[in-house]
């Protein structure tokens, strides 16, 4: 039986409309964090307060694995690229995805 599959990431809107992640940035509540296997499985978490959410596939996940965040519903952000990370084996990094507000 495979092992469950854990994957994270983080929101933050782009205080300072610079492209980069920096410390001026805020987390950004309510965003979507969306996992899909190359099956097509996919599952989403919505970010908590400090911009986090957790993903975890039950069973595992087969590679690659594409990560993407979605603005909160009904926001007028867009994202930062990257639109999506593709993974192609198990990491254990925390992915970052930055918004800014036109």
């Amino acid at each position: 039986m495979l092992a469950d599959s854990f994957f994270s990431g983080r929101a933050y809107l782009d205080a300072n409309n610079n492209g980069e992640k920096d410390d001026a940035d805020t987390p950004l509540q309510g965003a979507t964090f969306i996992a899909r296997d190359d099956r097509g499985a996919e599952f989403g978490a919505l970010t908590d307060s400090q911009g986090a959410a957790f993903i975890t596939f039950p069973g595992g996940s087969r590679y690659p694995v594409t990560l993407r965040m979605e603005h909160p519903k009904e926001s007028p952000l867009y994202r930062v690229d990257p639109a999506e990370i593709v993974l192609q084996a198990a990491s254990g990094d925390n992915f970052q995805f930055l918004f800014f507000s036109p």
